[in-house]
């Protein structure tokens, strides 16, 4: 069954704004081809999920940043800092509202009708 809770804060976006389709060997999980305007979504930060902890970290890590310099990826999002409040224990994260940033619940707070 799947969980009645959102959990789309901890994923982070990337998107092809090229004006062609382009395979992207830095991505993850093995290099991903993406269309025009396709994006492409992970689990996690997105340079984390790239630099993988390996021996090829650097390289994926050196391909991602020229094609962001290049316009051929943008990053759409990646997950938001969350925080703790030590005196009330609420956890909280930074989002955007109406072009602001503001404070909210975390997105696995919500839960969904199933």
């Amino acid at each position: 069954m799947p969980s009645p809770y959102v959990t789309t804060c901890l994923y982070s976006s990337v998107k092809n704004i090229s004006d062609v389709a382009k395979k992207f060997p830095c991505l993850p999980p093995h290099g991903v081809e993406l269309g025009v305007g396709e994006e492409v979504t992970v689990f996690g930060n997105i340079l984390e999920a790239i630099n993988r902890g390996d021996r090829s970290g650097r390289k994926h890590m050196d391909s991602f940043e020229a094609a962001l310099r290049e316009g051929f990826l943008e990053i759409r999002n990646t997950p938001s800092p969350i925080f703790e409040d030590e005196v009330t224990d609420d956890v909280q994260m930074i989002v955007t509202q109406s072009g602001s940033l503001a404070l909210a619940n975390p997105c696995w707070e919500t839960s969904i009708s199933v």
